[in-house]
């Protein structure tokens, strides 16, 4: 497990520095906002696993499949909905902040468009997590594998994308590989 999470933290603390390479400061500065806002959204959403990790342990140890799957459907619904009532409160104010003359506060992001695209990146994110909780639960690390394909994907997708296209589309990074790897995620 901490093998994985170490892949993924490698990917992502080397995204700002890499935009400050082919972008330059300012960009990069839009780019490290832009992911830890999103990145707290996901994790305001994630709470509901985080809080109740054990109840997982517990059910899969004393073999209650049927309660460990419906506690899993409802753990996934609510973080599901979490997430997605923050990221339209988030979009909500971001648009109105926009209208007024605040508007300050958001040329410090990148564009809304690359905001929704990291987004889509971490939806797709929840039912990642929620599937590794799930499975952790049985004493296994099943994404260890896809771990590493995910951060090979992820790292040869970033130099293509940084090198040929604009810092709005950086994040497009992240919503490709999500797609391309949650099959095979959902699969295992």
């Amino acid at each position: 497990y901490g093998f994985s999470v170490a892949i993924g933290y490698m990917t992502i603390q080397l995204y700002t520095p890499l935009v400050f390479k082919f972008y330059g400061a300012e960009a990069s500065g839009k780019v490290g906002l832009t992911m830890s806002l999103v990145t707290a959204i996901f994790s305001i959403g994630n709470i509901w696993f985080q809080s109740i990790a054990p109840k997982f342990n517990i059910l899969s140890s004393e073999k209650k499949c049927h309660d460990l799957d419906s506690f899993y459907n409802r753990m996934i619904k609510n973080t599901v909905y979490t997430y997605s009532f923050v990221c339209f409160c988030f979009v909500f104010s971001y648009v109105g902040l926009k209208m007024t003359k605040f508007d300050i506060i958001t040329h410090r992001f990148l564009p809304l468009s690359s905001i929704l695209v990291l987004m889509g990146h971490w939806f797709i994110q929840n039912f990642t997590y929620g599937y590794g909780f799930y499975l952790r639960s049985f004493k296994r690390e099943p994404f260890l594998k896809l771990s590493i394909y995910n951060a090979i994907l992820f790292l040869l997708l970033t130099f293509f994308m940084f090198r040929y296209f604009n810092v709005e589309y950086v994040f497009f990074v992240h919503l490709i590989t999500s797609i391309i790897i949650f099959p095979f995620a959902a699969h295992i």
